[in-house]
């Protein structure tokens, strides 16, 4: 598919229909097993070798070359730079080595058994077993995950591995599809390459049983000590749910949207019975599923049953009421949105994955622009009575299934019969909720003091009246498609230790303002094409909204209503759960490296309340915490220096004159200034520090944390250290995955510091086996004492500078690249000279300031050690 891309990138994906779902018993796990070998030693390259290769080309490890394994496919992606015959040359190779030549070595693959077993240890989430087996009774699905089986993995022979990639991986369950700069002869190049593989058919697919089984309902019970208690309502359908069409894609909205407008109705009637009502849709080979999760808040099972019941039969039989579904309209524009900037990450990579996606499942194929107009305009389009008509087709034609999981006391025995009484409630008629209006006054608009365009960048600075800075980024990269962002105060590092961010964060986002709550604005609003967000930074918070073109004054006004009249009383009772249910909830949903990222934040921070993992407000109280929030943020809220940026696909001109009837209105600020850095953060405590980590998980980790005093940080440079911290990595995965196998995703990171001097660390973690934390300890120290004696060499610094600078290229085409980098852009010059200078600053880098680097960082310098270990049974 020829696609004009800048600097001439092409991608490349080979998708072969062979994934777990074609695996014997013996063999579960194997078809994982053989994507990864495929990286570990083929015909033309011998193990580690590959991956080598690519990052010499600018292709970087996991981002640009990777695979994954699915239930009925495996897909090989390559994303090359650019489109010279030598990338394509070598790219090509590969693939076909894919294709028929993997060597499957011994030693490599007794050698990758433990990577694999390292993913599976750091990234499976307990709970998904006894679910996917319960809903899916009869089918190889429930026992098929493309994860595999510990005890299959371990021990399944060479020749079964061998056998299953010689039995599917055959010609015609292949497909190579290229995105990008196409020369005229790589057409020519493909025969040249793959014409030489012999030509045979291969098995047809394994019957994967019955789907649905004839279900309505049916109650599972899944004792699970790792979460807190959940219950969660599934809708699985035999038909395919398959895109072949317009007419498809507008019934997937409907669909989309009557799912979310049951997802309000759930929240507005749970109260405290029911927290976190989440619709998941998804495809399991065609076949669509649905399911709606609710957190429990105790035992309070028949109550919240119940009220499932009841708006579930509602909503069958009446509808999705009109307000709700014009919520939901409103909810679902920065989705379609965000899915579709996913795509477009990296232009010609985000249409091939659109494009093998549509492949395996047998749909049509939109790029994802078109897709996500089409969507757009669908959604504009939907009616109550379409999303009706989907509701029902979808929730009532297929099994219904519902699922009560978490660590069971002795009551749980009369759960089940809450669970099917629940259904013979009769629904109680909707109330209408009354009308509202939505007009925002201001005053007369803001004039502009000063305006300077920067041609580099093109972007646009300007100055209101009132003190308020703006600055304009045009960018068609996502059409139809605009954000507004508000940054103000210093974030986080102006928290005293006893709040945490997400307190914050959830009271604005959800008490609105004095003149209309969160509830009322979503209906006065309702079917508005934007949203609104709250985060708080480490350097300043931010209000946000993403919205089409048409939309952006009324965003823009929204946004200032916030900043100006904020609800602060009872802001706190539209806080959906506590801290510690919250916490609860994190850990349901997390993998255990991502719980264990939270702690190691806190202790790189020297145990500061400010970066402490949520689950700390167990400890403080709840009410104290959100009281402390609402103090903390309400006075930078009216009274701080605002500075504005709008990034999108809209006009200079026009963003200039929505901000000035809006932002440019209000009431003088005073005017930005160039910031003092704060107090310095406790210092980390020396020595080795131990965590007992509370989930239960085998997974520890190895850590060594270099702090950076910010003379050194200020002198070497971000470029400089980032390329330290990428050439440490590979290091890291040479030893510790690709050599010992026991580090699935071995890490080394550079933490520039914004909360204060001091704050500047360069991180070497490796998730491993707890038993082997030592090892992995003193590994690390190996691996930074490697850099006296074996200096960075210049092969090192071409792949790490390569592989930086094609991500800051691929970056630059996204919004959120332009939002961060022009974000207070008056008093924070460093950020627009960083992006003014990004990709050069990686291209000019030589081995020798590499080199100095590592000397100053860990020559002489004791890092703090944490060794993180589970719980102790």
């Amino acid at each position: 598919m020829p696609r004009p891309q800048k600097a001439g990138e092409l991608s490349l994906r080979l998708l072969v229909e062979a994934g777990s779902i074609m695996e014997e018993d013996d063999q579960r796990g194997v078809a994982h097993l053989v994507e990864h070998m495929a990286f570990n030693g083929t015909r033309h390259f011998p193990a580690g070798e590959a991956l080598a290769e690519f990052q010499r080309l600018g292709i970087r490890r996991a981002a640009d070359a990777n695979a994954s394994t699915g239930l009925g496919h495996t897909s090989y992606e390559l994303d090359l730079p650019d489109s010279a015959p030598e990338s394509v040359g070598l790219a090509l190779q590969f693939l076909r080595d894919v294709a028929d030549g993997i060597l499957f070595v011994p030693a490599q693959l007794e050698q990758e058994r433990k990577v694999v077993l390292a993913e599976m240890r750091e990234r499976y989430k307990p709970n998904n077993d006894w679910l996917v087996q319960f809903a899916f009774p009869e089918s190889r699905i429930g026992s098929r995950r493309p994860i595999g089986v510990k005890e299959v993995i371990e021990a399944v022979p060479r020749q079964r591995v061998v056998e299953f990639y010689q039995r599917w991986y055959t010609p015609d369950r292949m497909v190579l599809v290229a995105v990008g700069v196409i020369d005229d002869d790589f057409e020519d190049r493909i025969p040249e390459v793959f014409g030489s593989m012999a030509a045979r058919q291969g098995p047809p697919d394994p019957d994967i049983g019955k789907i649905v089984t004839g279900r309505a309902p049916e109650v599972g019970l899944g004792p699970d000590p790792t979460s807190s208690r959940y219950l969660a309502l599934y809708s699985i359908t035999g038909r395919a749910n398959i895109m072949r069409s317009a007419v498809d894609l507008r019934r997937g909205v409907e669909l989309d949207l009557a799912n979310m407008a049951f997802q309000k109705e759930l929240r507005d009637h749970g109260r405290w019975e029911l927290h976190g009502a989440e619709v998941d849709s998804s495809l399991v080979l065609g076949r669509a599923t649905t399911s709606i999760a609710r957190v429990l808040t105790g035992g309070q099972w028949e109550p919240t049953v119940n009220r499932l019941a009841e708006i579930w039969r509602r909503v069958r039989d009446l509808g999705p009421g009109d307000s709700h579904l014009a919520r939901a309209k409103s909810a679902l524009y920065p989705i379609v949105r965000k899915q579709a900037e996913r795509a477009l990450d990296n232009d010609a990579a985000g249409t091939a994955d659109a494009l093998v996606k549509a492949l395996s499942i047998g749909s049509v194929f939109m790029e994802p622009a078109a897709q996500m107009g089409e969507m757009l305009r669908a959604l504009r389009e939907a009616d109550s009575a379409g999303a009706a008509a989907a509701f029902n087709s979808h929730w009532t034609g297929g099994d219904l299934v519902i699922l009560a999981a978490g660590e069971f006391d002795e009551t749980s025995g009369t759960i089940e019969d809450h669970l099917e009484a629940g259904w013979r409630l009769e629904p109680r008629p909707r109330t209408p909720p009354p009308e509202r209006g939505a007009e925002l006054q201001f005053g007369e608009a803001g004039s502009v003091l000063t305006r300077v365009e920067d041609e580099g960048l093109g972007f646009t600075q300007c100055h209101f009246a009132n003190g308020v800075a703006l600055a304009v980024k045009p960018l068609a990269t996502l059409p139809d498609t605009v954000t507004v962002q508000v940054s103000f105060g210093d974030g986080s590092r102006s928290a005293d230790g006893t709040l945490h961010p997400w307190f914050a964060e959830t009271i604005v986002t959800n008490a609105g303002t004095v003149g209309m709550h969160r509830r009322a604005r979503e209906e006065a609003f309702a079917g508005r094409d934007f949203d609104l967000s709250f985060d708080v930074l480490d350097s300043c918070f931010q209000l946000s909204s993403t919205c089409s073109p048409e939309e952006v004054e009324t965003a823009c006004a929204v946004l200032a209503e916030h900043l100006t009249a904020p609800r602060t009383r009872d802001a706190g009772r539209f806080l959906p759960m506590s801290g510690y249910r919250l916490g609860a909830v994190a850990r349901q949903s997390s993998t255990a490296s991502e719980l264990v990222a939270g702690r190691v934040n806190h202790l790189l921070r020297g145990e500061d309340r400010r970066a402490a993992p949520i689950d700390f407000y167990e400890k403080i109280g709840f009410d104290a915490a959100s009281e402390a929030a609402r103090s903390w943020i309400y006075q930078p809220m009216r009274e701080a220096p605002l500075e504005i940026t709008i990034v999108g696909d809209i006009s200079t001109d026009a963003a200039i004159r929505s901000a000035a009837r809006t932002f440019g209105a209000l009431d003088r600020r005073p005017p930005p200034t160039p910031q003092a850095r704060p107090p310095s953060l406790p210092a980390p405590s020396p020595g080795p520090h131990i965590l007992e980590f509370t989930q239960r998980s085998e997974v520890g980790n190895a850590i060594l944390a270099f702090q950076i005093p910010d003379s050194i940080s200020a002198a070497l440079g971000g470029h400089t250290l980032n390329v330290l911290a990428a050439v440490v990595q590979q290091r890291m995965v040479d030893s510790l995955r690709e050599e010992l196998g026991q580090s699935y995703a071995p890490r080394c990171s550079f933490r520039s510091g914004e909360l204060g001097a001091g704050d500047s660390f360069l991180t070497l973690r490796a998730p491993c086996d707890h038993r082997r934390v030592d090892e992995l300890s003193t590994r690390l120290w190996a691996i930074v004492d490697s850099f006296e004696s074996t200096p960075v060499t210049i092969d090192e610094r071409d792949r790490a500078c390569r592989s930086l600078a094609t991500g800051v290229h691929y970056a630059q085409r996204l919004p959120r690249y332009w939002l961060r980098a022009l974000a207070r852009p008056i008093s924070r010059h460093g950020r627009v000279e960083g992006a003014r200078r990004h990709v050069q600053g990686y291209e000019s880098l030589d081995v020798d300031s590499i080199r100095a680097a590592a000397g100053h960082v860990f020559g002489g310098a004791k890092p703090v050690v944490f060794k993180l270990l589970p719980e102790r049974r």
